[in-house]
């Protein structure tokens, strides 16, 4: 029988009126078999979702129901997916493969045979600049796919770390993001050349199975180890940290869902999927009642990478303006003596800082005078 399973989980930043929530739904079904790879079809709003265990290509729709949408791809294990236009890229083993389909007839294209050149293949990644598909091989080598004329050869086969698992692409430094098992240090791959091969900041975790990323380039990778996902913007990803650690047994494959702003993540050891749902609730200005500032305005000016901040005050008191993302951390801060500076605005500086949502907050030393959220893009 499928079951699904809800239940809400609200974390409470600092000291501010903001709370980000995350609703967690658990579904089980006796078709799951070992789930690994997942995906999210915007166009027909369905998942798919491949067992490791036998092969079968499975879809839930939009209402939760689970059907089989192929018994057999010509592959056992079915590792990972991306989508291109109508075809449904995956990536197997037994045969170590890379199938074709058609995502909405379930007709076969191709299917390349990587027996010669994969030992184990993972998951993968795709560059829509140049119709590559990556595929990650788990003894320590990347394979580079040409999707449009359906062949494949060994792109990174040298200082790979051996229980390679999952890769994302970074196209502002033109750079596969590599994580693995049996290290929490991230591993660089140049796209132009692919033997160069840096190591990227530790992220203290290890175990890592497999990943995607979010509209706002962050990235979110699934782990063993304490049985989480964790979240990394990809311009920082020494600030790891821990995304979701419910419900969550063996997590394996993982997709983002735009639309409804979920996550699903195969729970490859209990047959089940995990929907995370995030939602943040923030308050844009709050006044207190003894306090002197009765409002505050955020000017923006990305040109200059400036925010203005303008309130009322009775000039008497100092005051302190910071900028707190929303895991929050204070990343700028600024003291303003109002009776030295006989003004009621200053400016912050957001330059360094990534594209996302912040908290502009204005303080006294003993109390939240008013807070305004903003997005930098």
């Amino acid at each position: 029988m499928k079951t699904r399973i809800i239940f809400t989980i609200t974390a409470a930043l600092m000291f501010l009126n903001i709370t980000i929530s995350q609703q967690i739904s658990v579904l089980s079904d006796p078709l799951f078999n070992n789930p690994e790879g997942i995906i999210y079809d915007e166009e027909a709003n369905q998942y798919f979702v491949g067992n490791a265990e036998d092969g079968k290509l499975l879809i839930i729709d939009s209402l939760n129901n689970v059907s089989v949408f192929k018994e057999n791809i010509g592959a056992d294990m079915i590792m990972a997916f991306e989508i291109v236009g109508d075809s449904l890229l995956i990536s197997t083993n037994y045969p170590r493969s890379l199938t074709c389909i058609n995502k909405n007839s379930g007709d076969p294209i191709y299917q390349l045979n990587l027996n010669p050149i994969a030992s184990s293949c993972s998951q993968t990644t795709y560059d829509e600049r140049t119709g590559y598909l990556y595929i990650v091989d788990q003894y320590g080598a990347i394979l580079k796919a040409d999707v449009e004329n359906a062949c494949c050869h060994v792109f990174a086969g040298n200082n790979l770390p051996d229980g390679s698992q999952t890769i994302e692409l970074d196209t502002i430094a033109n750079r596969l993001i590599l994580f693995s098992w049996p290290t929490s240090v991230i591993t660089f791959i140049n796209i132009n050349d692919s033997t160069d091969v840096t190591n990227g900041p530790n992220t203290n975790t290890k175990k890592y199975l497999c990943s995607t990323k979010d509209d706002d380039e962050y990235i979110y990778v699934s782990s063993w180890e304490g049985h989480k996902v964790m979240k990394m913007h990809i311009d920082s990803l020494d600030n790891a940290e821990i995304f979701c650690d419910e419900s969550l047994y063996q997590p394996a494959g993982i997709t983002y869902n735009p639309v409804e702003d979920e996550f699903a993540v195969c729970n490859n050891g209990n047959n089940t999927i995990t929907f995370i749902m995030v939602s943040d609730t923030i308050t844009n200005t709050e006044t207190f009642a003894n306090a002197s500032i009765n409002e505050i305005k955020i000017i923006y000016n990305p040109s200059s990478n400036k925010i203005k901040v303008i309130f009322d005050a009775t000039p008497h008191k100092e005051y302190q303006v910071s900028i707190i993302d929303m895991m929050g951390r204070n990343l700028v801060n600024k003291t303003i003596d109002i009776t030295a500076m006989g003004m009621n605005s200053t400016q912050l500086s957001t330059a360094g800082l990534q594209k996302g949502i912040y908290l502009v907050q204005l303080r006294t030393i003993d109390s939240i005078i008013g807070v305004e959220k903003i997005i930098l893009k």
